[in-house]
């Protein structure tokens, strides 16, 4: 007698869970099996982790895990899933992580997460090209973690994270998006961790990181950025910004609106800046701008409060740096350079001074040379 393919999955994964429940074991891992349809047989109602990655599963119908109750970890990475049902995760009330991740999903309904407890999602590598402004409402307010990296995603609308109240990284790298919508951060002030790097954005809204507290980690690297960067904080806590990559031609320009005078590092390798080192680190003065030392200095016995970029006349720095010497020079953006000012090192007077060296040392050789050739010249004569 031949037995469908459905009827096999459902036997094999019955077979399973009948000898995980009888060895009082509360993980299922059933990954790389070939499955295209999962039906959950009733068994083993006390199961907290099943893996079903690497399958062939096509989609999740609603009901299709409620038996698992229990279940606090579900993974259903690397399948042929391209829908969700409305309620597809009925039933799985105490689920804290789920992974989604390298399915062909390219769409998600806004209640195919309602009602869930969830603390972590994982959505990468999945084409999805669009999210609405109501998919993560209804019920995901424990959220903490949210990757929604390697996608085709353009746009995030406004106040698409604005229930996730609890969370603290938001991963959404290596996507299209080009622009970014002011406010779209409102409502999530436990926000830590923000990755936006390897996207199309050419300009970042200045106020975008206000309201974010806790924030300690923006990651805006490889965006064709506009040469100027202009950013507005009202973090309480260090910050570090990465921004390498990213077509700059000045040090951005960091203000905070917070009472507490924080630090904040920057990264800003591989940009059009010659600079000597390749991170900074800023304090927040009481006027609210930053001042900047290299924080790479004390690797190579540099001194961090030296100037830390090399800058010509007509060209512009909207931050402010420390000379050397210690004295604050700042430069508001309209104001042009003048080297003499910050002390920075003048590039033509460097290469004037290297010639006259050159051309001393090259007479001195001639001299030298020259009596050399005198003196032998007198002993052959006198021989």
């Amino acid at each position: 007698m031949a037995y469908s393919a459905d009827k096999m999955c459902v036997t094999v994964i019955f077979v399973t869970s009948f000898f995980i429940a009888a060895s009082g074991s509360c993980d299922l891992n059933l990954t790389s099996r070939g499955y295209e349809e999962i039906t959950p047989p009733p068994v083993d109602r006390k199961l907290l982790k099943m893996n079903l990655a690497s399958n062939n599963l096509r989609n999740v119908t609603r009901g299709d895990f409620s038996i698992y109750d229990k279940l606090i970890y579900l993974n259903l990475s690397d399948n042929c899933i391209t829908s969700l049902d409305d309620h597809a995760f009925e039933g799985l009330h105490g689920l804290q992580m789920l992974d989604l991740s390298g399915n062909p999903l390219r769409a998600l309904k806004a209640n195919a997460f309602t009602d869930m407890q969830l603390i972590h999602i994982y959505l990468e590598s999945c084409e999805l090209f669009w999210i609405g402004p109501d998919l993560f409402t209804g019920g995901l307010s424990h959220l903490k973690d949210l990757t929604l990296s390697r996608n085709l995603i353009s746009y995030v609308p406004k106040k698409t994270f604005y229930a996730l109240t609890y969370l603290v990284n938001l991963d959404i790298s290596h996507n299209k998006i080009e622009v970014l919508a002011s406010g779209m951060f409102n409502g999530s002030e436990s926000i830590i961790k923000v990755d936006l790097g390897d996207n199309l954005l050419t300009e970042i809204p200045v106020g975008i990181f206000k309201g974010l507290p806790k924030l300690n980690y923006i990651i805006l690297s490889n965006n064709p950025l506009t040469p100027r960067l202009v950013l507005e904080f009202s973090s309480l806590s260090p910050v570090f910004l990465s921004v390498d990559n990213c077509s700059l031609d000045q040090v951005p320009q960091v203000t905070s609106t917070s009472s507490s005078k924080n630090t904040i590092e920057i990264s800003i390798s591989g940009n059009q800046m010659n600079c000597k080192c390749d991170t900074f680190t800023g304090k927040v003065s009481e006027a609210g701008t930053t001042i900047f030392t290299c924080s790479d200095a004390t690797s190579d016995g540099r001194d961090p409060t030296e100037n830390i970029c090399e800058i010509g006349k007509g060209n512009q720095m909207t931050s402010t740096v420390q000379p050397k010497g210690g004295n604050t020079h700042a430069l508001n953006g309209d104001e042009t350079t003048d080297c003499s000012k910050c002390e920075l090192p003048n590039n033509g007077q460097h290469i004037s001074v290297s010639v006259v060296v050159l051309a001393v040392l090259l007479m001195i050789l001639i001299i030298v040379i020259i009596v050399q050739r005198r003196q032998l010249k007198k002993k052959r004569t006198i021989k």
